[in-house]
C-alpha cells in the first residue's frame, strides 16, 4: 500500500548522536491493551512518558538493558503495554525508540518500559532507505 503525505502522514527524523535524553518527555504511540485486564480498542493511542537512565532501568532489569536501549518511566498506571512492539517513541520531532518491552509484571504495574534506541542503529537503517 503507497501512503501519501498529508497532514496526518509525514516523514519524522531519526534521531542521531549520544544524547542520552534523560530527563526529556516522550511520546509513545501504539494499538496495544490500554490496560493488563483489558483489550485494544483498535484504534491508535499515545502517552508522555519521561526518559530515564539506562542505569536507573538496569537496576530492574539488569543486563537485559545494554548501550542501544533507551528506557521511560511510567506515568502512574499509563505506559505502553502488551501489543505496542514496533510503535514509535518521539521527542522532539524526532524518533528517539522503537517499543520492545513492558515489565512481565504488567504494563500498570509501574516499571519502566524498554525501546530500541534509534540512534544506535541509524547507520543499518539508512543502508536501508
Amino acid at each position: 500500500m503507497l501512503l501519501r503525505i498529508s497532514d496526518n502522514i509525514r516523514n519524522i527524523g531519526l534521531a542521531s548522536g549520544t544524547n542520552a535524553l534523560v530527563g526529556a518527555n516522550a511520546v509513545a504511540a501504539g494499538y496495544g491493551l490500554t490496560a493488563d485486564s483489558g483489550g485494544s480498542i483498535g484504534r491508535l493511542r499515545h502517552v508522555t512518558l519521561q526518559v530515564i537512565s539506562n542505569a536507573d532501568c538496569a537496576r530492574v532489569y539488569g543486563s537485559t538493558i545494554v548501550a542501544s536501549t533507551i528506557c521511560t518511566s511510567s506515568a502512574s498506571d499509563r505506559n505502553v503495554c502488551q501489543g505496542d512492539s514496533g510503535g514509535s517513541l518521539v521527542a522532539g520531532g524526532h524518533l528517539i525508540g522503537v517499543t520492545s518491552f513492558v515489565a512481565q509484571r504488567g504494563c500498570q504495574a509501574g516499571f519502566p518500559a524498554g525501546f530500541a534506541r534509534v540512534s544506535s542503529f541509524n547507520s543499518w537503517i539508512q543502508a536501508r532507505l
